[in-house]
């Protein structure tokens, strides 16, 4: 991996897992890169230095999705076992696990709030078979609402507001749901 600054001129270069980076996400404050690679290994690094901060080399399986809280509490991590690995994004130790997804997860997005987490996925045995994208309340580790996508979840986001959530899929399409209180 190599870090660039505005002008295009390299602050440092940092070697990725093997098999190459599979997802990547900065900190919402910038100070952190973390990439996920085939390996199934996580590391984090010092945007300032390109320190490595932490290697996270626990989890079973390769990851495809990272994202961070907004407020900087979590990194949320998801993959092929079809699990969400929220970590403390201070001390990066596993915070807690989601399950429930039916699929491999390839996108993961907190709401503006830091309370919900979309995850949408891909199935093992095509790219265009029918999926789930889930809404889970973080807090309580638990899904609010299951969202039907037609095939692969390429990305998930939420509106600024939190009242919205989209979803992009392989077949070229975008679907947006709207989320009351209740969601």
């Amino acid at each position: 991996l190599h870090l660039l600054d505005a002008s295009g001129k390299e602050r440092f270069a940092v070697p990725a897992g093997l098999g190459g980076t599979s997802a990547m996400a900065i900190s919402p404050g910038g100070e952190s890169l973390i990439a996920a690679s085939y390996d199934t290994n996580v590391r984090a690094w010092s945007v300032r230095n390109g320190e490595l901060l932490r290697l996270i080399d626990d989890l079973p399986v390769a990851i495809f999705a990272l994202a961070f809280s907004p407020d900087g509490r979590y990194l949320a991590a998801g993959g092929v076992d079809r699990t969400v690995y929220l970590f403390d994004a201070k001390s990066w130790k596993l915070a807690r696990k989601l399950s429930g997804q039916p699929e491999m997860i390839s996108a993961l997005a907190f709401s503006p709030d830091s309370r919900l987490l979309l995850s949408g996925g891909f199935s093992e045995l095509t790219t265009r078979n029918p999926v789930k994208i889930l809404l889970w309340d973080v807090a309580a580790g638990k899904v609010l609402r299951s969202l039907p996508s037609a095939q692969r979840v390429d990305t998930v986001a939420f509106s600024p507001d939190g009242k919205l959530a989209a979803a992009s899929c392989q077949q070229k399409s975008v679907n947006i749901w709207s989320l009351t209180a209740g969601t």
